[in-house]
């Protein structure tokens, strides 16, 4: 606990304390010879004043901000009962008596000594009979009983001791009066109290301040109340939320400020210690906590909370949160690219990063699409910008434009009551990648086509120009022109997005990669990549022979199902290695197509061996699509071996197909 001297320092920079010292006139003389009325601790305030003086003076103590009253107990009590002041009383002490008696004695053997009944009347009997005189204590309540009292001891000679307002008394019934104060030592008696009184006092000031103003700046309605179900403490939002008035009086009873069937179910019955309730037309989360005192409880503490402000600040934060997840991660140093093949698709689209035009990427399913536009956004000026994707397959169109374009307050039925920002209008400065393009009805492709042309959206029931600056990716797994000559996507839009073309090749023609994808998929269990990497090339050799129709997104299914059921003991065991790694491979997925191909039919005047080579060539062209390019697999259904396709593939003319 704080000593008075630390609060003190800690206090010292307010301003000094402003304290009133009154009292009846004789008093407050000798006072003004001792006491400075500027001093490096206090400023003082010094005046005569009696009984109903004190009320005409009080305009002039508010005046002056006094901080605290010193005075007799008879201005005590009116003082007390006019204003909010402090006021404390000159304390008459033991010590002050005995001093007072001493001074005395050779001038009388009878003494009355005067105490106010507030202080303790202390018996002096063996006192008096020490030093053989007559000692009479009165015990006074007021001025009148002084009198009274007074007036029947001086019917014989005596001293009276006591305070100004009774050597007064004593003087006028032709009594000697002492001072019953040791002057200088009962003023900074009462001095210090003052300061002391004054500097608690704004100490708990401050911290009331603070924390009134740490309440009052939560949102969350705060309620306490005592064991007797009396509020001791409420803040502004609970007042707001209760639907009260600010002046509601102290101690006043919570079921007198709730309505009956919440204070019954909730408060009185303690069902529960959290629940939903409606206040009005507001639904609050109410909370209770009980205030417990060595295992009593002395009290509760509810707290209460508007669903709409909690579910406006969720709606704030998924909103940021959404925002700050449009973030690209992979880079191109992220995609293998050990085969020639990959080598040059990724350095054009190195060279394509460093443009704003827009991009189409084209490849079969799990060939990499996606990494493909991270990795163009990352290499980009853009890159410390929002990256936002969306596949375009997955939405139906309604929601797809909002999703995109955004939408007003209510545009629609189960439309976000506070709007909603679009896609468009996220990917500012940055990069929108639209997955499956192809997925798209030509109405939309219209509006999509708009935002390609005037780099602007308009919200979902908003009359609303947005500006957008952002580069548009776009990509398909399948053939955009063959939907172009259907007339299931706009040539149009087509032509816009295909300013820059990437087409990404297929897993069955880059098996050089392989190992490299293997290895990288294993690594991230180094423990397992450890004992497996010696046999990455035999893998690799064994899995070349499959055609990957899912490409490198099968191809890592394959792997994961390989590296749960791995026993790493048997790996040396190459049977077991082979089997394992071929178990759920369906080597004749794609064989199933061979019996629909057709023989093309050509023109009866054209050559026999020409038109026998051409239909050769269509029918070799089948088998290698239906065998997904796997030159193993393509040997297997011609029934050659390898050898005899690259020769045969040479006389046909198929190089291509090399």
């Amino acid at each position: 606990m704080q000593s008075f001297a630390e609060l003190k320092g800690e206090l010292e920079k307010m301003l000094k304390p402003k304290i009133a010292m009154l009292g009846y006139k004789e008093f407050i003389e000798l006072a003004s010879n001792i006491v400075k009325e500027n001093n490096d601790s206090y400023e003082m305030f010094i005046h005569s004043c009696y009984k109903d003086e004190c009320i005409s003076l009080l305009p002039k103590l508010i005046e002056k901000k006094i901080d605290i009253i010193i005075t007799g107990n008879i201005n005590k009590e009116i003082f007390e009962s006019i204003c909010n002041i402090p006021v404390i009383a000159f304390r008459i002490t033991p010590y002050d008596i005995l001093s007072s008696i001493k001074k005395t004695i050779n001038s009388t053997k009878r003494i009355a000594i005067t105490i106010p009944s507030i202080q303790d009347l202390y018996d002096y009997t063996l006192l008096s009979e020490l030093l053989n005189i007559e000692l009479k204590m009165i015990s006074f309540e007021n001025e009148l009983d002084l009198r009274e009292s007074i007036k029947e001891f001086s019917r014989e000679e005596g001293v009276v001791i006591g305070s100004s307002l009774s050597v007064s008394i004593a003087r006028e019934y032709g009594l000697i009066g002492h001072l019953v104060y040791s002057l200088e030592s009962t003023i900074e008696e009462s001095i210090q109290r003052a300061t002391e009184i004054v500097y608690f006092k704004r100490k708990e000031e401050k911290f009331n301040t603070e924390f009134k103003a740490i309440m009052n700046s939560v949102n969350d309605g705060i309620l306490t109340t005592n064991n007797q179900g009396e509020v001791t403490l409420m803040n502004s939002s609970a007042t707001n939320l209760l639907k009260l008035a600010n002046d509601i009086p102290q101690r006043r009873k919570l079921e007198e400020l709730l309505p009956p069937r919440i204070y019954h179910e909730f408060i009185k019955d303690h069902l529960d210690k959290h629940s939903l309730v409606n206040i009005g037309n507001t639904t609050v989360a109410l909370s209770r906590t009980p205030i417990y005192v060595k295992d009593y409880e002395v009290g509760n503490v509810y707290t209460f909370n508007d669903i709409t402000d909690v579910q406006e600040i969720d709606n704030k934060f998924r909103i940021q949160n959404r925002e700050s997840t449009w973030k690209a991660k992979v880079t191109f140093d992220d995609i293998i690219n050990h085969s020639a093949l990959m080598k040059r698709v990724v350095e054009e689209a190195k060279r394509f990063s460093q443009t704003d035009s827009t991009i189409l990427i084209k490849g079969e399913t799990g060939t990499g699409k996606e990494m493909f536009a991270q990795s163009i956004h990352n290499h980009s000026s853009r890159k410390l910008f929002p990256f936002v994707a969306i596949n375009c397959a997955a939405l139906p169109d309604s929601l797809l434009e909002s999703e995109l374009f955004g939408h007003k307050t209510g545009a629609f039925t189960g439309a976000s009551q506070k709007g909603r920002k679009g896609l468009f209008e996220i990917a500012h400065k940055g990069t929108i990648f639209l997955d499956e393009i192809n997925s798209t009805s030509t109405s939309f492709q219209v509006k999509l086509l708009r935002v390609l042309q005037e780099k602007e959206i308009v919200p979902i029931g908003s009359d609303k120009v947005v500006k957008v600056d952002i580069r548009i990716i776009a990509a398909a797994n399948g053939n955009l022109l063959d939907l172009v000559k259907t007339e299931k996507f706009r040539s149009d839009l087509y032509y816009r997005l295909n300013v820059l073309e990437i087409n990404i090749p297929p897993l069955r023609f880059r098996l050089e990669d392989l190992p490299m994808l293997i290895a990288q998929y294993f690594s991230k269990d180094l423990h397992f990549y450890r004992q497996i990497s010696s046999y990455i090339p035999i893998i690799a050799d064994e899995l070349s022979q499959y055609g990957f129709p899912g490409n490198v997104r099968e191809l890592l299914n394959i792997l994961e199902r390989f590296t749960l059921l791995c026993d790493i003991t048997k790996v040396s065991d190459l049977s077991y290695l082979k089997d394992l790694l071929l178990r759920h491979i369906d080597f004749t997925q794609g064989e199933e197509d061979i019996a629909g191909i057709l023989i093309p039919v050509f023109p009866a005047n054209e050559p026999y061996k020409e038109a026998l080579k051409e239909a050769e060539r269509a029918l070799v062209r089948a088998y290698h699509e239906a065998s997904n390019g796997n030159k193993t697999k393509l040997a297997k259904l011609m029934g050659v071996t390898r050898s005899t396709l690259y020769r045969k593939l040479n006389e046909l003319n198929l190089e291509d197909l090399l």
